[in-house]
């Protein structure tokens, strides 16, 4: 769900952050983009590149303020909903040209990197990082837990 929302707030220019920092008369970096990892513990970044040097103060702040103008108006579910058929339609071309990529590095990542606990819940957690498509329904609104 984390990895959904900093796609619906940066991915494409009509994006709320794209629009805010890059795609303004007043742009305050030429480009900004996410990023994440999980190892022993997950991380998420946030990168703006080309940054005038004389903008760079007011990075931190503006991004502060648009969260926070974020939070306040909502999330544009429809543009969200299509941000979740881009990145389902964009998976399943994963699974069909390196499926063994996309199945195997779930895997690998929780038996270096999670912690032990009864076979059970190690076998829920594998699950589902292995099935994230089939519980996505792009409706508007619906999320199936089956």
């Amino acid at each position: 769900a984390r990895k959904l929302l900093w796609k619906y707030l940066t991915e494409s220019p009509a994006s709320p952050l794209q629009i805010a920092f890059v795609e303004n008369e007043n742009a305050l970096c030429g480009n900004l983009y996410y990023t994440e990892d999980t190892a022993s513990r997950g991380y998420n970044q946030l990168w703006f590149s080309s940054c005038p040097l004389e903008t760079i103060e007011d990075v931190v702040p503006k991004l502060k303020d648009e969260l926070k103008n974020i939070k306040r108006v909502g999330i544009d579910m429809e543009k969200m909903a299509l941000v979740v058929k881009r990145w389902k339609r964009k998976y399943l071309i994963a699974m069909e040209n390196s499926p063994s990529d996309q199945v195997l590095w779930p895997i690998i990542k929780h038996f270096l990197y999670a912690p032990r606990e009864d076979a059970d819940s190690e076998m829920d957690v594998l699950k589902a990082a292995i099935d994230l498509v089939s519980c996505m329904d792009t409706t508007i609104g619906q999320y199936n837990t089956t």
